[in-house]
Order: structure tokens, then C-alpha cells, then sequence
């Protein structure tokens, strides 16, 4: 729990430091695992995540903390958060299923996009 400003200002800047690498990483992931012609499409999904996300969160916070309370609406936001992390894990690493360069990709694996030549 935060106890005055100054432990305010510390856990937010705290959280701006793990939130940086966001907007990178996403940009890095998208050049390698995207063919040139389909970055845009998942650069475009990518940015939009963010502006969906904030339409969408606050009144599903609010459903949860209302339903459920405040300290679950946080366990439920945490646990949804390490899920996404694991899956992401072994998407890409374990299972090693990222799609490369050499072969087009598609941003759904059940539909191509058209070609464009």
C-alpha cells in the first residue's frame, strides 16, 4: 500500500519503467515474425490494441469490482496477465511456432491474406 506522495511517485515511475518496453518489443516482434507486405496489417492490429484496451478495461474493472471486489478484480487482472505471458512463451519459444520470413505468414493462420505482387 502506498502511505504518502512520495511512495506514489516511486511505484508509478516503477511502473512506467516496466511498462516502456511495450511499444518496442511489439515492433520488434511484428519485423521478425512478419513478411514485409504484412507488417502493416499487424502494426495496425498491434496499435489499435492499445486504444481497444482502454475503451474496454475500465468498464470490465468495473464489472468485476463489483461483482467481486477490488483485491479479486486485481488477482484476476494479474492472473489474465501471466497467461498472456505464458502463452506467448510457448508460442514462440517452446514451441517454436513463429512464423519466418521465408514463408508467408498471416496474422489468422486459417485465412490468407491475398497475394500482392
Amino acid at each position: 500500500m502506498v502511505n504518502s506522495f512520495s511512495h506514489f511517485i516511486l511505484l508509478r515511475i516503477g511502473l512506467g519503467i516496466g511498462e516502456a518496453p511495450f511499444m518496442p518489443a511489439g515492433v520488434k516482434s511484428i519485423n521478425d515474425w512478419y513478411a514485409q507486405r504484412e507488417r502493416g496489417t499487424a502494426v495496425g492490429i498491434f496499435n489499435s490494441s492499445t486504444v481497444l484496451g482502454q475503451a474496454i478495461a475500465p468498464p470490465a474493472l468495473v464489472i468485476m469490482q463489483l461483482a467481486w471486489g477490488w483485491r479479486t478484480m486485481f488477482v484476476v487482472i494479474g492472473l489474465a496477465g501471466i497467461l498472456v505471458g505464458l502463452c506467448w512463451y510457448v508460442a514462440t519459444e517452446i514451441a517454436g511456432t513463429s512464423p519466418c520470413r521465408k514463408r508467408s505468414s498471416s496474422i489468422w493462420p486459417a485465412r490468407r491474406w491475398p497475394a500482392r505482387r
